[in-house]
């Protein structure tokens, strides 16, 4: 079992403009506020509920924007403490991925080296070893190979500082497609190794949220085309930027990747996202048991960042729910008839499970699906306890 910790799009600020009126306020995380002040202080609340839950994972990884609009301090501070929630969580691994706003592309805080300040982050960026970090600033991506996954951080921020269009958009340039695709040949894939990709951008574009999406990586397309030609594996696919959590699978063939926007763990929400979804922070659990039975499959919890009350389950409308799965591809119309004949009389979930055991692994948005299914047309109804399944049958 691989337990990951997601934190992502964290925009650590410092609110002392923002006191004064003269910037909007942009991020919960305000590093100059007490840490005293727990409920008010997503890290410090975070470090609760680890403590509270006893929450443990084998990865930490960050899919950028670490800082807002590129401010040194905030930066340094919230990467940190990334490396101290690590710790609390039993991690042997924290990583990241420079996002747009940890790059001074627009050069706020020095005249001619834009990605300079996160190369000078201590513990070094994007991971504490100094050949990776090396190779990842050289040719923005780099390998991390351990037995039981592979994990690849790629820099979608690389150009960022160069052409002034570049900050617009994510890319991953062909001769970096061509280095990933020569490394991952020569390394091979190892039966039983989780594959995980880790970037800022996205590889292929959101559905419309009243938001403009012109921002997707350029070559995100070829991306998943290489990832999902099943040559290497199957692959999970990490990213940040966009602040709408979502889990999908590329298009393709059944080799398509897995692909999870991570919701922000801090900033403050854009008007068009806040009555949609959540601040957030995660948990991905693959047990690879399960994948050499059903292929990549996994399951994910979720938690909600309240101002003033901390970090609580999440809602069932918060982007990604309290509990969720993922990797299983059977049509929800095949699900609905299944558990509709399953439902014909009252059943636990934990039945319902033991017969079909995959089912712990559809997507959220099938989820849904099979649910409106099953009660428009078949009365059968998935009752819930704390926002997750308990039982399912007919109506009265």
């Amino acid at each position: 079992m691989i337990s990951i910790a997601v934190v992502s799009d964290l925009h650590a600020d410092r609110r002392e403009h923002a006191a004064a009126g003269t910037v909007p306020v942009e991020s919960h995380l305000d590093v100059s506020m007490p840490e005293s002040h727990v409920s008010q202080h997503p890290i410090a609340a975070l470090e609760k509920l680890i403590g509270q839950e006893g929450l443990r994972a084998d990865l930490l990884l960050c899919p950028g924007d670490i800082t807002n609009r590129a401010k040194p301090d905030p930066l340094q501070y919230a990467w940190r403490r990334l490396h101290d929630i690590g710790r609390a969580l039993g991690a042997h691994l924290v990583a990241g991925t420079a996002g747009n706003h940890d790059l001074d592309s627009r050069f706020n805080y020095n005249d001619h080296d834009a990605k300079g300040m996160v190369q000078g982050l201590v513990p070094l960026f994007p991971v504490a070893d100094e050949t990776l970090t090396d190779r990842y600033w050289s040719r923005h991506y780099a390998i991390i190979e351990r037995p039981d996954y592979r994990l690849v951080l790629l820099n979608s921020a690389a150009y960022h500082g160069g052409n002034p269009e570049e900050i617009v958009h994510g890319r991953v340039s062909r001769r970096t497609l061509d280095g990933l695709s020569g490394a991952l040949r020569t390394s091979g894939d190892v039966a039983g190794r989780i594959n995980i990709l880790l970037c800022h951008h996205h590889p292929e574009r959101h559905p419309a949220l009243a938001l403009p999406d012109y921002d997707a990586m350029t070559l995100g397309p070829d991306l998943l085309a290489l990832l999902g030609s099943g040559e290497f594996g199957q692959w999970l696919i990490i990213h940040g930027h966009k602040h709408n959590p979502r889990l999908t699978y590329a298009g393709g063939t059944a080799s398509a990747p897995v692909v999870f926007s991570a919701g922000s763990f801090s900033a403050v929400l854009y008007p068009e996202l806040q009555n949609r979804v959540r601040n957030q922070f995660y948990l991905l659990h693959i047990d690879a048991r399960h994948v050499a039975q059903f292929g990549l499959v996994g399951s994910g919890q979720a938690w909600d960042y309240v101002p003033g009350n901390g970090w609580v389950p999440a809602g069932q409308d918060s982007g990604m729910p309290d509990s969720f799965g993922f990797g299983c591809r059977i049509e929800p119309a095949l699900w609905t008839e299944r558990l509709a004949a399953a439902g014909s009389s009252l059943r636990s979930w934990q039945d319902v499970l033991r017969d079909y055991p995959e089912l712990a692994f559809v997507l959220p948005a099938d989820f849904a699906m099979i649910e409106r299914r099953l009660s428009e047309r078949h009365g059968v109804l998935i009752t819930r306890v704390k926002g997750r399944p308990h039982q399912i049958g007919k109506t009265p």
